[in-house]
């Protein structure tokens, strides 16, 4: 129990010393066809479009890793995983982007299935009779 005597340099007061474990974060971006970059009539076009090609770059200078992403261009959807230690490091990493600007963006902490198995389902399946 910390009190007022507590050394402030006490471990106590101290964060641990070992290296966060990053997560996984499924980012999902909407828009419309009127405010797609694609779009003839949108404006600053060519600047968001550079921008989002240099995802990696963006994301590496907030300690984001980009894991993979896909694009559904006709149905006006980008979706990305990436690996953070926060959420919040992944909203600066879209927000510096400016994404936000033409999609609503929706930002999912994310199992990879291997691990939703062994967390997941195997603490089910042990408790459940799957021959009854």
């Amino acid at each position: 129990m910390t009190n007022l005597e507590t050394p402030i340099t006490s471990p106590e007061h101290t964060q641990s010393t070992k290296k966060a474990t990053k997560m996984q974060f499924m980012v999902e971006l909407t828009h419309s066809p009127g405010t797609c970059i694609a779009s003839p009539g949108s404006t600053d076009r060519e600047y968001h479009a550079e921008l989002l090609g240099e995802i990696h770059q963006i994301a590496y200078k907030h300690g984001v890793d980009i894991v993979t992403g896909w694009a559904f261009p006709i149905g006006h959807k980008l979706w990305y995983v990436v690996s953070a230690k926060d959420a919040q490091d992944v909203t600066d990493t879209f927000f510096s982007i400016g994404v936000h600007r033409w999609n609503t963006v929706q930002i999912h902490p994310v199992l990879d299935h291997k691990t939703f198995k062994s967390k997941v389902l195997d603490e089910i399946s042990g408790r459940v009779d799957i021959s009854a």
